[in-house]
């Protein structure tokens, strides 16, 4: 999981509606991640920034109840005309970001409608202005597996590769009038490399008192790093580890204790993250970090729905 954080400031301060924006994001973030980790207990990876941008393109053509149920569940809390700006402002920083050569990051957004379908043309203008989306006319209607196959072969080229068959085979039919699709792809150099030479297999202990042997990357350096305590729980540490430029890092949180997790996924909240983030000292700290590569896949329309109903208030017969 990666909530949104600012890219540094050159000189003015973060615009008040993107900040809006960015905290929205990290607020669904949590919300989502409390949800599908309920559902499974395997590892979970995704892009809440993805996910909160593709709905926040849905939510531009949505009124009425639709719109209302929608924006609790992101978090929004700003008018529609806003919201898109802030969104617009916040991909092209991004992006222009991406382009410093201190490291790669893009984020591409594209529509793919039923050619000769009618789409309101002030949708479209809000989607091609401020989300830099594109409409794609397809067939899906006679072609709908050529139409998968372009829409996953744009994903894939979008991602550098590292997407592909995006859209599974049956997914989509002669009922399908509008896709949305958003791709992020980053690549970053740490900014304190890790040595080849110092990765070397070691014990890495899992739930349940069980443990493997993994590739463990080892340094050690002067580094963002601080101890937390937990609500009465066993301990927190977190560790940040900042990627070239200094502007984008990968934070690690540990709970001191094996089973410590469920705890610390208790206090996962947008305040908890901006404390324990910002209040990291730089001491020397010995850094044993396994290699990984995840990938995963989630249907998220239960999901949404079971958020939606969470947020409708409880009442209470007496």
């Amino acid at each position: 999981m990666a909530p949104v954080r600012l890219p540094a400031a050159e000189s003015q301060p973060p615009d008040a509606n993107m900040a809006s924006v960015v905290e929205s994001s990290n607020q669904f973030a949590l919300d989502l991640y409390a949800k599908l980790g309920t559902a499974s207990d395997s590892n979970l990876f995704f892009s809440p920034q993805s996910i909160s941008t593709a709905l926040s393109m849905t939510y531009a053509g949505a009124r009425g109840d639709t719109a209302v149920q929608m924006g609790k569940v992101l978090h929004l809390n700003l008018a529609p005309d806003n919201l898109a700006s802030a969104q617009a402002t916040l991909i092209k920083q991004l992006n222009d970001a991406g382009k410093s050569g201190l490291y790669q990051l893009s984020i591409a957004n594209r529509l793919w409608g039923q050619q000769g379908y009618h789409f309101l043309e002030d949708f479209l203008k809000t989607l091609r202005n401020d989300y830099q989306a594109d409409l794609q006319q397809l067939d899906f209607q006679t072609e709908p597996e050529q139409a998968r196959q372009t829409i996953n072969q744009w994903v894939e080229q979008a991602t550098q590769g590292k997407i592909k068959d995006l859209i599974p085979q049956g997914l989509l039919n002669e009922m399908t009038r509008l896709v949305l699709t958003n791709a992020v792809y980053f690549k970053g150099k740490w900014q304190q490399p890790f040595k080849p030479d110092a990765t070397k297999p070691a014990p890495f202990f899992l739930s349940a008192g069980k443990q493997a042997d993994v590739p463990l990357m080892y340094q050690k350096q002067h580094c963002r790093f601080g101890k937390f305590d937990l609500a009465g729980q066993a301990g927190l540490q977190v560790l940040e580890l900042p990627y070239q430029g200094d502007e984008l890092s990968m934070v690690v949180l540990l709970p001191s204790q094996m089973d410590g997790l469920s705890a610390l996924e208790k206090q996962l909240t947008v305040a908890n993250l901006q404390q324990w983030t910002t209040k990291l000292s730089q001491p020397e700290v010995k850094i044993w970090l396994p290699k990984f590569k995840l990938s995963a896949e989630f249907q998220l329309r239960e999901v949404l729905t079971d958020l939606e109903a969470a947020k409708k208030p409880k009442m209470k017969l007496v």
